[in-house]
This record gives structure tokens, C-alpha cells and sequence, in this order.
């Protein structure tokens, strides 16, 4: 059976996409299977999709593709549905290639993904395929004269699909009586591409698309009452979308910043779930609510407010997870404080929501569409998955590698333009596709490294990064007063697999970063000769980068050691007031780099922070300016950042008076 998904853009990130791509990869174990994407506006998808699932583009939005400037493109669709949220994008000419697909295709099952998609599938009245909507919205989504219309088009399909019992509830007693075929079909649900790690850190871990809809300020708002009593645990939000910079508002006011990240959008969320030890939502609405199933997946204990209609039909209150009343901030912290202070709760809840999960597996979902299909019926370069065994050792292993050749080697080279490059050891496993790199061991220069695959005549294929995980990296941080050796996998942003190497003989690492009461005040360890022991007299230094005017501005330097007998390094604080860097510029715009100065006779020492999971912080740890007044400059906004290498700077921007915002009523 061929079977086709059409959908609005497939090459975009977003719950139904990713939805559409979990379903068509278990449709491709047994079926052939098609994603028609209506737009394409990058060369591939962000999502990865199953290589057995063809991709078909119809409208090509890429700067200089031709489909911008073609003359239908100019005219408003006739077809989709003129009050779905979408319809401003769609023209006359996105009906004449859906409609010429429509009409050629040799599918037996065409499957829609969003109401004014159905709209193409009822024009076509004739077609000799199954057309089938899924109702990725939600019944209550579509009101007034949107509902009219969406009723019109569901009464010419031959079967509507909702996700939960609940949607397909008010579905059936809506259209009565009538011809429409409901039935209710979940998500997929692949099992995680990670294995669960036996300990987890003190995080808790959010995901979606950043709309107020998704209500990620009351997960901010409910977090913020567990911080007093429990410090060491931190929350990660994982999206982008519309409300993202009224949540870095919301966490910088709340001075929440070095507690709740904005971590960006992944492909896969496997590894990111992983690392938590809990899962939290608060949407408004959930037509399912994936990331909560995902999670469970995982082996997360979920909290989630008890919104329409999703959660309550993937949690079972008290078993796999809690439930809260919707938009109650206090009794979604009661609900994260009960699963922060009891590990054996977390655990055994963790444990059922795994077995709870099983029912969305591939294998079962697509059952029950091939059921209702017969109850409807009428007469590239390889991918490589990277694992971190241990800090400093990783486990690279092959996908399915097809006609390479058996003398194909992985080679590590480093960029900027060096001979640098290291053939990677196989370890036997998998018919030799596994291999392992002991970054120790090999003693690879700092720097980013990229892998590849190299057959004997040929040029190197860059490996594609499938599966990076990299949990064990927030479980052991660099201990001990040695030399600091570190090294994170990742995938790039074009898909590569690649190694980022930091090797340090002297090393200052930053572990909290405080922004309060017009100061900066910076805490951190030890590593390298001067993390044995304290020194007398140690300053740090805040060194102009652009400019040689400016003199360096001394700071005091506290070294504290560890206690009797521990092999622990040496921790340091340093304050600075932000009036001292605002009036010491040369410029209007100074970056100041942190360097630390423990011994007089040794040079200074870069501080950072390395120790992590977190390739590139520059996005992710974001703090708050402080504005100060200097003399000889007027308003100058002070702000300490990371740079692309993880290490600290500050920034002094002389300010311009932003002009007065208009009433949006004016």
C-alpha cells in the first residue's frame, strides 16, 4: 500500500511535523510511503526524516528558486480555507500544483494534516484513493464560520482522525448522525534513541513551541517557588516561537538566570529528556501533548496542568505522573516540589510511565490506521550515532552504512586549516561499525573537530550526526586539580557530527555568574598548577579586547582551599561594579575579556565555563545589563556574556535613548 502525508511545510520544526515524520517512519517498515510538503523554504528538512520516506516539495520558497515570482503565486488560494490560520500563504499557484499532485498521485490513502489541507482533499471528488484528515487542531479550535467550513470539508473525506478520545467525543456528537467516519488514532511514540541513564541530574526539563498558548511563564512562575529550598536544581525549556523574548523578560526580572535556560529547538529531544529528572507542561490546550509522551518515553516522571484534552488520556494522576488544575501556578509547584523531594516517587513514576507509553508505539498506531484503511476500503552520507561513555571517552557507531566498503576508516580533523587528524579505533562491534575516540588519551589539541568517513580513492564523506548523547557530561564535571582536558560531541548546524576539545594546562572555570545590586560577582574552581594550593596576593583582570587605550582594571582575587585531605580544586571569587567598567572605556562599544592571575610570576588564566554539555553558551546563558551613568560617557549598559568559546567577557555599550513607544490603540 502506498500512502501519502500531505502537510503545510515539512521543512520546518513544529509538533506536527514532527508527529507526521514519527508516523510515516512506521508506515515505511511494512508500506510505501510519501510526505508531500506544500512549501519548502530550506534545502532539507530540520527534522530528520526516515531515508525509506520520500519527500516531495510542491512550492519552492528559497531565496532565487522562481516560485516567488511566478504570476499565480501573486493571487489568493481558491481552495484552502480562508480563515485557517495559514491561509495568508497560500495562492493560487500552491492550488495548481497540490491539485496537479492530487490528481496524478498513485496512492491508496492520502492523509491531510491540517483543516485547510482537507480542503484540497474534498475538492477532489473523484479521486480513487481513501482521503483521510487528522485532526492535529482539535475540535474546539475551529468556531463560528471556520467551523462551518471545517464541517463542510470533513463531510466529503471518507474518515477524520482525532487524537484523543475526548476530541473524538465532541467530533461524534457534533456531526451526529451524519456519514463521517470518526476514529480516534494517537501519535507515534518511537521508542527513545537513548538508553535511560541510571542517574539523573537535578533538572527539570520543558519543550514545545514558545506561544502563550503553551503557558511557559507559569512552568517560570512555578519553578521560581522551589528555588528557595532547593538551589541546586535547574530548569531547561526547549523551543522557539513567538513568546521567547517576553520569557527572557520574565526570567531576568525574576532573576531567574542562572537557573532557567532558554536552550533553542533540537531535532530530537531523546538526549535532552534523558538528562532531567522530571518533565513539566502547562499548555492552555493539548490536542496530545507529544512532548509529554516523549518524556515518559524517556523514563520521566511527568507534571502537567489538566488541560483539554491531551494529558489526562497520556497521564494516569499519581501512577506516571501529576495533574493540576489548569493555570494554577501554586499547585503546579506543590506538583514539582512533591517530585523534587521524593527520588523513589520519581523513579517508580518514571518506571510506569515507560510501560504506560507502550500503547503509542509505531507498530500498534500504524495497526489501527491499516484497520481503518480496510474497514474504509473501495474495489546521503552515512549517519553515525555519538555516545559519552565517560568525560573523555565516546562511542561512535555507524547507521546502516549500506555498500561501504570494509576498509572505510573514521578520521577526526580539526579546522582552521591544520593537518591535524587522528583514524579512529574500532572496537569489533556491530561488524566493526563501532568506534571509539579517547580524546584523553589521544591528547587532541583545543579546537573543533569534524568526523568523517574515508574510503581509500575517494574524497572524505562528512558523517551525519544521528543520535548525540552526551547526558554523562552533566553527571561528572572535571574534578581535581589537574590540567583540564574536555570534550563535548555535537551535531553542526548544517547536520555534521563534530568534537569540540577544549585542553588546558591551567584552567579558571566559572561556575556561577551572580548580576545583582549594579555588580557582577563571579565564583568558580581551580585547574592546573594553581588549583593545588592558595597563593598570597592573586587579583584577576578585566583586559579591553579592541582597544589599547584602555587600561586593564584590576580586580580582587579571593583562592579558597579545599578542605583537609580532598584532592578538590581550589575555588575563587571575584566582584566588580559595573560603574568601575562603565566609566574605564575607551569606546562606545568594549568588549572586556576575565582574565584571573593567581601567581605574579605566571601568566594570566582565561576563565570560563566548559564543564558541561553546552557546545556554544553564548545563546543559552544570557544575562541581564546594568545600567550605570559614567562621567565622561553619559548611559553606559554593562552586561557580562560568553563568548563563542565559552569564556567570559563583558560588554560596555555607551546607550541611545530608545524612543518613546506609541499607544498600540494610536
Amino acid at each position: 500500500m502506498k500512502v501519502v502525508f500531505l502537510i503545510h511545510n515539512a521543512y520546518a520544526i513544529g509538533g506536527v511535523v514532527r508527529a507526521t515524520a514519527n508516523l510515516a517512519a512506521a508506515f515505511a517498515e511494512r508500506h510505501e510511503v510519501e510526505i508531500v510538503s506544500v512549501f519548502r523554504n530550506a534545502d532539507k528538512p530540520a527534522l530528520p526524516l526516515d531515508p525509506r520516506v520520500k519527500l516531495v516539495p510542491l512550492v519552492d520558497r528559497r531565496p532565487g528558486a522562481g516560485d516567488e515570482a511566478h504570476p499565480l503565486h501573486a493571487e489568493p488560494s481558491r481552495v484552502f480555507l480562508t480563515l485557517d490560520g495559514f491561509a495568508p500563504g497560500y495562492t493560487r499557484l500552491a492550488d495548481e500544483r497540490v491539485g496537479d499532485f492530487l490528481r496524478q498521485t498513485d496512492a491508496q490513502v492520502v492523509v491531510s494534516t491540517r483543516p485547510g489541507l482537507s480542503a484540497y482533499l474534498a475538492a477532489c471528488t473523484d479521486a480513487p484513493y481513501l482521503r483521510v484528515a487528522q485532526e492535529h487542531e482539535g475540535f474546539r479550535a475551529a468556531r463560528g464560520r471556520m467551523r462551518a467550513d471545517v464541517d463542510a470539508v470533513y463531510r466529503e473525506l471518507d474518515a477524520v482522525v482525532p487524537l484523543t478520545e475526548a476530541d473524538a467525543r465532541l467530533h461524534r456528537e457534533h456531526f451526529g448522525d451524519t456519514t463521517v467516519r470518526i476514529t480516534v488514532i494517537p501519535n507515534v511514540v518511537p521508542a527513545p534513541s537513548v538508553t535511560p541513564p541510571r542517574q539523573r541530574a537535578a533538572l527539570v526539563v520543558a519543550a514545545g513551541r514558545l506561544a502563550r498558548t503553551k503557558r511557559f511563564d507559569l512552568i517560570v512562575d512555578a519553578f521560581a517557588q522551589l528555588l528557595p529550598d532547593h538551589p541546586d536544581w535547574r530548569l531547561r525549556i526547549y523551543g522557539r516561537g513567538p513568546d521567547e523574548a517576553r520569557l527572557r523578560r520574565l526570567i531576568n526580572e525574576r532573576g531567574l538566570y542562572n537557573h532557567v535556560s532558554l536552550m533553542g529547538s533540537r531535532a530530537s529531544l531523546d538526549t535532552e529528556w534523558s538528562k532531567g529528572a522530571i518533565a513539566v507542561g502547562a499548555a492552555v490546550r493539548e490536542t496530545f501533548g507529544m512532548p509529554l509522551a516523549e518524556a515518559m518515553q524517556c523514563g520521566l516522571p511527568v507534571v502537567s496542568t489538566d488541560s483539554p484534552h491531551g494529558p489526562r488520556e497520556i497521564i494516569k494522576d499519581g501512577v506516571t505522573g501529576l495533574l493540576v488544575p489548569n493555570g494554577d501556578a501554586q499547585a503546579l509547584a506543590g506538583a514539582l516540589r512533591t517530585l523534587v523531594e521524593d527520588r523513589e516517587l520519581r523513579e517508580r513514576m518514571g518506571a510506569a510511565g515507560r510501560l504506560a507509553v507502550r500503547r503509542f508505539a509505531p507498530h500498534r498506531i500504524v495497526a489501527r490506521y491499516e484497520r481503518l484503511f480496510a474497514s474504509l476500503a473501495r474495489t546521503e552520507p552515512p549517519a553515525a550515532d555519538c555516545t559519552v561513555l565517560r568525560p573523555g571517552l565516546l562511542r561512535i557507531r555507524l547507521r546502516p552504512v549500506g555498500m561501504l566498503p570494509a576498509d572505510t576508516a573514521l578520521v577526526l580533523r580539526r579546522r582552521a586549516r591544520t593537518a591535524d587528524e587522528v583514524r579512529l579505533l574500532r572496537n569489533g562491534a556491530d561488524g566493526g561499525w563501532v568506534f571509539d575516540v579517547e580524546t584523553d588519551m589521544t591528547e587532541l589539541p583545543e579546537g573543533h573537530w569534524d568526523l568523517t568517513a574515508d574510503v581509500p580513492g575517494r574524497p572524505p564523506v562528512p558523517l551525519t550526526a544521528g543520535v548525540v548523547e552526551t547526558a554523562e557530561l552533566l553527571l561528572r564535571g572535571g574534578s581535581g586539580p589537574a590540567p583540564l582536558s574536555w570534550s563535548i560531541p555535537y551535531a553542526t548546524v548544517d547536520g555534521r557530527l563534530a568534537l569540540r576539545v577544549w585542553r588546558r594546562e591551567r584552567h579558571a572555570e566559572i561556575t556561577d555568574v551572580a548580576v545583582e545590586a549594579g555588580t557582577v560577582t563571579v565564583t568558580g574552581r581551580l585547574f592546573g598548577p594553581d588549583g593545588a594550593t592558595p597563593v598570597d596576593r592573586p587579583t584577576a583582570v578585566l583586559r579591553a579586547r579592541r582597544s589599547t587605550r584602555a587600561a586593564d582594571l584590576e580586580l580582587p582575587l579571593e583562592i579558597r582551599a579545599p578542605g583537609p585531605g580532598r584532592r578538590d580544586p581550589c575555588t575563587f571569587t571575584l566582584c566588580f561594579a559595573a560603574a568601575d567598567l562603565g566609566s574605564a572605556g575607551a569606546g562606545p562599544h568594549d568588549d572586556w575579556d576575565l582574565w584571573l592571575v593567581p601567581r605574579a610570576e605566571q601568566d594570566p588564566v582565561r576563565a570560563g565555563r566548559l564543564l558541561d554539555d553546552i557546545v556554544n553558551r553564548k545563546s543559552v546563558d544570557v544575562y541581564p545589563h546594568i545600567e550605570v551613568t559614567a562621567a565622561d560617557r553619559g548611559p553606559v549598559r554593562v552586561r557580562p556574556f560568553f563568548t563563542p568559546s565559552n569564556e567570559l567577557s563583558v560588554n560596555a555599550v555607551e546607550s541611545i535613548p530608545a524612543p518613546a513607544e506609541q499607544d498600540s490603540a494610536g
